[in-house]
């Protein structure tokens, strides 16, 4: 049984906080022939742990998400409760991966600090 040459190609890049819900494209050239894509990322850190921090992210998000509850003490418990549930906060990324035509293959989301995706099927 022999094996098949595997070439590889490997792009790094770095996001920070201001790069949150944002849409970053990673444009590469996929060879005419190619049957499969197999994606592999990592990103680091995969868990907030700071305590404070954590406490004053979820803080925020109950007030910009929660302008339609009526009292202090419903945001309060709602806080509560998301503290309780949320720690530590976890970073989450979602690939996407598109045709040289713009169409959408497919996606997948993680957030565990090291995933490898599922294949995707180059389709031309």
């Amino acid at each position: 049984m022999g094996f098949q040459k595997k070439d590889y190609f490997v792009k790094e890049g770095c996001l920070r906080k201001e790069d949150e819900k944002k849409f970053h494209p990673f444009v590469f050239k996929v060879p005419s022939g190619i049957q499969e894509i197999q994606i592999s990322f990592g990103y680091s850190p995969g868990t907030l742990k700071d305590r404070q921090e954590n406490y004053q992210r979820i803080k925020e998000a109950v007030q910009e998400y929660t302008k339609e509850v009526e009292t202090e003490k419903q945001r309060n418990l709602i806080l509560d409760f998301l503290l309780k549930k949320a720690y530590p906060l976890r970073n989450f990324l979602t690939l996407a991966v598109y045709n040289a035509k713009g169409n959408f293959i497919g996606a997948a989301h993680r957030y565990r600090y090291r995933e490898n995706s599922k294949p995707a099927h180059y389709d031309k």
